[in-house]
């Protein structure tokens, strides 16, 4: 899912290692591209599997993946806990801890982007909501009356992509709920 690089200058011996991340975001929309489409590939294994404790289970492997790929903090720290080692410091290391932070505040967006999803019940992923705020007339939008919302096109100075990035952060730390029924995901 979240393409990693582990380096270290001796394998054997028990250095912290310096993790890359393969792909090194440089803007918020590569991060939208990347992750859409590995989602994509966690629908296609849960149509595979064989029951739902398998498809649960594929999709909270990739739900973890892809709270990875979101993260701010120290990945190895994240790493280490997932597999269930206490780690409770900073590894130094990673793309995360070495890398100088450039903070937006995204208040207003994700105000808008929780307003639209509660406004929308629930009842759909994040690709209605989003397409809400962009403005569609989609028929889907028309016949729910979603285009009279207040906030119907408020979000159309972003794209798609970029709205769906902010969801993946929000589910990715917890300020979001993402459940998955047969393969639909709702938000």
């Amino acid at each position: 899912m979240c393409n990693t690089l582990w380096m270290s200058k001796e394998p054997r011996v028990l250095l912290p290692g310096k993790w890359v991340m393969w792909k090194r975001w440089t803007a918020f929309n590569l991060l939208a591209n990347y992750q859409i489409s590995d989602i994509t590939k966690a629908d296609f294994y849960c149509s595979e599997a064989k029951n739902e404790t398998q498809r649960k289970a594929i999709m909270d492997s990739f739900m973890a993946a892809q709270k990875y790929c979101f993260l701010a903090t120290c990945r190895r720290r994240f790493l280490l806990q997932y597999f269930g080692e206490e780690w409770n410091i900073d590894c130094g290391n990673c793309d995360n801890c070495t890398a100088v932070k450039n903070e937006r505040d995204l208040s207003k967006e994700v105000f808008l982007l929780l307003s639209c999803i509660k406004s929308c019940g629930g009842r759909w992923g994040l690709n209605l909501p989003i397409d809400v705020l962009r403005g569609s007339r989609a028929k889907k939008i028309v016949d729910n009356n979603y285009d009279k919302l207040q906030m119907h096109g408020c979000g159309k100075d972003y794209s798609s992509n970029w709205w769906k990035a902010l969801g993946g952060l929000l589910i990715a730390h917890d300020y979001l709920k993402e459940t998955v029924r047969d393969t639909f995901r709702f938000v």
